[in-house]
């Protein structure tokens, strides 16, 4: 066989190589553009890199400069400050009486650390004033001047030009040096430093710098920056610093050294510092034009500007009047452009070359090869048998493009199988709805072989209803789009289905209208699942919406929380609790919204601890801790935390519940159980006291009775006085006792006409030995004439007593002499008692409690808070008032205001008294105690009742029963039988004897109320101790006068 014929020339051919031409040209001419765009760009960015360079230089230059300015700015500050602030205050501030240095050196131990000099013949009182105000910048200015090594001097002019003062120390000979002293030490007040803060040149009290000047002392050039000082609006001086200019020549020096020259300028635009300028050793500054090089100041900017051969850029110094002057010769700026450029310049003549050698290459070995190949290609498979002869490389790709039409068959085989193995249903339908293909995935859906379904429509396949869902297609399939269907469909015999289907149009080879190339995922199953887990969402919403309903429900305070702290949820008892929003809460950490500072530790250390380790210390437990409210009050919370298995990330659920009301519950029954605490106390007290004085009562009635027959009896005045004073101490003794009865006596009110003198009187005596023993002295200033009133003895006695008593414990500890004055007034149908004391008095704030139940400022133990209170009740109950005042001892007042009761009849004469001598009487007198009935007997002799004493009980009902007593006075508590059973005994055996009957009693607590309870009538009372006067007052009531 001959190879096909290659070589003919056909257009195609030409138009080929022509157009590889072209590509070559588009291909090259791009590159050669870039290359040079390239080129100019390098030379622009090394240009810029060097001024770049140069400008960052300048920049950080400039800023070691405005820094080592702000030091001395920012010490002249500190300065003025001070020193306005002290002379500000001079009315107030010491005069200076130290010495001032002039021409005479001071001695060595009066050298201070800086240099005060002035004329002492010319200075003012004011002047030494100012000297002490302004001695503090000595110190301030040492430590300054060792963090600031450039600093020289620091100094204030005083604006009365009559001293100054210097920090370093110098001699001020060495200041002063010259035949005229006076006249140097005035020209430095012509000094820059002082005449640019003068008020006729600082109108506005600005800082300022002083232009570059010659140190006199010898230090080299230097700049002054000064600040006016006033104070109280006059100005007062000048405060200042030196900088050396060697210290600015020395950042210069010590800069990273760029390619260029760097200069500072001043104001008057002489040079302060420069590069390779030794400016410390000159006597004066060089003008600017030594470096600016023939530019002007006012040309130059902070951008490089092209002046002459070099560039120059200018930056001003911050906080300062100096300008940062930085030069670049053109040569530094060429050397750097040729070295960033030529690599560019060679690589594009390496561009050209290799163009012009790659197009002679690629048109013969690719080119030509190429258009024969392609007419190789062109042929039929019939005529592609023989291969043409071609270069090795393309030789191969003939051999290959002949193999591919051998493998063309195998390739749709191949692709029928992948068709046939994709999870879809695809077909391919004419336009008359016809099944031309299928793979095999519809094959198995429908149950047909190809060669069966081939041929078929789809109505008679898939039914009606899917024919008529291709019918509806066809005009979307005619104007060429790709129609899209989701849904449930119904086929003949498979039931509804959910599908996805896309429907392409498809123009097969031969045909003249577009038929239909149908892909079908089924996706029923995955639908059901789908509403499966809907209905599975929908149930776990509910579920999540009925718990969090609870959440938000429930009256504890619900906070959930994630791993690291953070707030989840909030419910509203939460917000109410600790005043957050839930919106403002979620997402904050939790221990800085409720957690006290003191805890939050803590709080984070257990969390950590529980997530590493899983042990829990509070987690899982009902515990008591402090949390903390929006405005960070501190309140107690009971804290239950546990944590929420949800299989992902750790959540954890806290429970808190206030417990400000459960405890505020719990102490009031703490004070309810304190209260009926102290009322047990009281009432076992009472008792206690019943039985004391029940066995105090049985000596004293023997004493009573037996000093008063005594005193009756007494052979001379001086037994009768002793016997007198051994009745009234007795008596006093009784009367305490009774008081101390009454105060413990729990019987109800018995009003009676009183005179308050003698209820007060018996008070002094109850708390008598009280005021006694605490230094207390008692002022009492009851006038003559005080109208009675009617009330119960003993609780106005305890009212009175009570008082007195707070009184004496208010003024323990207060210092001697502690005085009770009290004093009475009546008018207007009241009687009114003042109680005043030197004491403490009240606060203001207590005044409005003090009458409240259990209120009261006394120790523990000490008192029980409801003294004044039962105080005002009972002068309310009495149609009175207790209120506090103000005393004009300067302690608490208390006023008691009862109403006055009209004057008295005046009693009958006679009547107080009963006829001694025989009366006809006889008594029995039943007594346990011999003595106390002995002299009960003898004082019934004295009023002619004639008496027969026994001590057995169980005897007197026999007595009675033989006759001749008509009097019984039996003792209320005796061993075996008491007064009461026996009263009972003798009127049950002895009905003929009437009585009357007579209980005799020390017990005034318990036995009324027992007497009370046993319901007996004609029964008379006799208290112990008692009298000749008590049995008189006795014996007038049962027998009469």
């Amino acid at each position: 066989m001959t190879p096909p014929d290659t070589q003919n020339h056909d257009p195609s051919a030409a138009q080929l190589q022509r157009r590889f031409l072209a590509l070559i040209l588009w291909a090259v001419v791009p590159v050669v553009l870039v290359l040079c765009v390239l080129i100019w760009r390098g030379y622009d960015a090394a240009q810029t890199e060097v001024l770049d360079r140069h400008a960052e230089a300048q920049r950080r230059l400039g800023a070691e400069l405005a820094e080592l300015a702000g030091d001395v700015r920012t010490h002249v500050s500190i300065l003025r400050a001070f020193t306005e602030g002290r002379l500000a205050r001079r009315g107030v501030t010491e005069t200076y009486l130290g010495p001032v240095e002039w021409l005479t050196p001071l001695p060595a131990d009066q050298v201070r650390l800086g240099l005060v000099m002035a004329d002492p013949a010319t200075l003012l009182p004011n002047d030494r004033q100012e000297i002490a105000a302004v001695l503090p910048l000595f110190d301030i200015s040492q430590a300054m001047h060792a963090a600031a090594p450039g600093l020289k001097w620091s100094y204030f002019f005083s604006g009365t030009k009559r001293f100054v003062a210097i920090y370093p120390r110098v001699p001020a000979a060495a200041m002063l040096a010259g035949e005229d002293p006076s006249g140097v030490f005035r020209s430095f007040f012509d000094y820059d430093l002082f005449t640019f803060g003068a008020p006729q040149n600082n109108p506005d009290h600005t800082a300022y710098w002083t232009p570059v000047y010659l140190d006199a002392g010898g230090a080299g050039l230097m700049v002054t920056h000064g600040t006016p000082v006033w104070a109280n609006g006059q100005f007062r001086g000048i405060v200042a610093a030196d900088l050396l200019i060697s210290d600015v020549a020395k950042r210069i020096a010590a800069a990273p050294e760029p390619q260029g020259d760097v200069a500072v300028l001043d104001q008057k635009g002489n040079v302060i510092a420069a590069t390779g300028q030794p400016l410390v050793a000159q006597v004066e500054a060089p003008p600017a034009e030594t470096v600016l090089h023939g530019a002007r100041l006012d040309q130059l900017g902070p951008g490089f500007r092209h002046v002459a051969d070099r560039w120059m850029a200018r930056r001003s110094i911050a906080g300062t009047p100096w300008h940062l002057v930085v030069t670049v010769p053109d040569a530094v700026t060429q050397a750097a452009i040729v070295q960033r450029v030529m690599p560019l310049l060679l690589l594009l003549g390496c561009v050209l070359a290799g163009v012009l050698l790659l197009v002679f290459l690629v048109r013969r070995q690719f080119v030509l090869p190429a258009v024969t190949l392609a007419r190789y290609a062109a042929l039929a498979p019939a005529e592609a048998a023989v291969a043409p002869d071609l270069p090795r490389p393309w030789q191969a790709l003939a051999d290959r493009i002949q193999g591919a039409a051998r493998a063309e068959l195998a390739n749709i085989r191949q692709m029928r199988a992948m068709i046939d193995g994709i999870p879809l249903r695809a077909v391919y339908v004419d336009a008359d709805f016809v099944y031309r293909d299928a793979n095999r995935e519809f094959l198995d859906f429908v149950g047909l072989e190809r060669e069966q379904l081939i041929g078929r429509s789809v109505a008679e396949v898939l039914g009606p209803k899917v024919a008529a869902e291709y019918a509806g297609l066809e005009p979307q399939i005619l104007r060429g789009e790709v129609a899209r269907f989701e849904g449930w469909i119904e086929f003949a015999s498979k039931g509804r289905r959910f599908l996805q289907v896309s429907v392409l149009p498809f123009l097969r080879e031969g045909e003249t209208r577009a038929g239909f190339l149908t892909f079908t995922r089924d996706l029923t199953e995955l639908k059901e699942a789908e509403t499966e887990a809907e209905r599975s969402h929908f149930a776990l919403r509910e579920r999540e919406e009925r718990y969090r309903a609870v959440v938000l429900a429930a009256l504890d305070a619900i906070v959930v929380m994630d791993e690291d702290g953070r707030v989840l949820e909030f419910n509203p008892a939460a917000e109410q609790t600790f005043g957050y929003t839930a919106a403002e809460a979620i997402g904050q950490p939790v221990a800085d919204l409720i957690v006290p500072p003191t805890m939050r530790e803590a709080h984070r250390r257990g969390m950590a601890r529980f997530i590493e380790t899983g042990v829990p210390h509070v987690i899982g437990r009902r515990v008591e801790v402090e949390g903390m409210r929006r405005d960070g009050s501190t309140f107690p919370v009971e804290l239950t935390v546990t944590e929420v298995p949800t299989g992902g990330p750790r959540i954890f659920t806290s429970h808190l519940r206030d417990l400000t009301e459960a405890r505020r519950l719990a102490r009031e029954m703490e004070d309810s159980r304190n209260r009926l605490h102290q009322v047990e106390k009281l009432s076992a007290m009472g008792s206690l006291l019943a039985g004391v004085a029940h066995e105090l009562n049985n000596p004293l009635a023997v004493v009573v009775a037996q000093s008063t027959l005594l005193a009756d009896k007494a052979p001379d005045a001086a037994t009768n006085q002793r016997a007198e004073k051994i009745r009234a101490a007795a008596d006093r003794c009784g009367r305490i006792v009774k008081s101390f009865l009454a105060m413990a006596r729990q019987k109800p009110p018995q009003r009676e006409r009183l005179q308050v003198e003698a209820v007060l009187q018996g008070a002094l005596e109850v708390v008598g030995y009280g005021l006694r023993s605490a230094g207390v002295e008692v002022d009492l200033a009851l006038p003559e004439g005080l109208p009675a009133i009617e009330g119960d003895r003993d609780l106005l006695g305890q009212v009175f007593s009570n008082i007195l008593i707070n009184a004496q414990q208010a003024m323990t500890g207060a210092p001697a002499p502690r005085r009770i004055r009290l004093s009475a007034s009546a008018a207007g149908g009241w009687l009114r008692l003042r109680f005043e004391d030197n004491g403490p008095g009240v606060p203001e704030a207590l005044r409005k409690r003090i009458f409240d139940p259990y209120f009261t400022t006394k120790a523990v133990g000490v008192g029980t808070g409801i003294g004044l209170s039962i105080s005002r009740s009972v002068i309310e109950a009495h149609g009175g008032a207790l209120s506090l005042v103000d005393s004009a001892l300067g302690g608490a007042g208390f006023e008691l205001r009862l109403p006055a009761l009209p004057d008295a009849v005046p009693a009958a004469a006679g009547a107080s008294g009963v006829a001694r001598g025989p009366s006809g009487h006889r008594a029995l007198i039943v007594d346990d105690e011999a003595d106390v009935a002995e002299s009960l007997a003898e004082i019934l002799g004295l009023h002619g009742v004639e008496a027969e004493v026994t001590t057995d009980a169980a005897s007197a009902p026999e007595r009675l029963a033989a006759g001749g007593f008509d009097l019984l006075f039996t003792d209320l508590r005796m061993p075996g039988i008491d007064g009461v059973a026996l009263i009972r005994l003798i009127r049950e055996r002895v009905p003929g004897f009437a009585g009357p009957f007579v209980l005799v009693t020390g017990d005034t607590v318990a036995g009324p109320a027992h007497m009370a309870a046993t319901g007996l009538e004609r029964v008379e009372t006799l208290e112990k101790p008692f009298g000749t006067e008590d049995v008189a007052a006795l014996l007038r009531r049962i027998l009469g006068s």
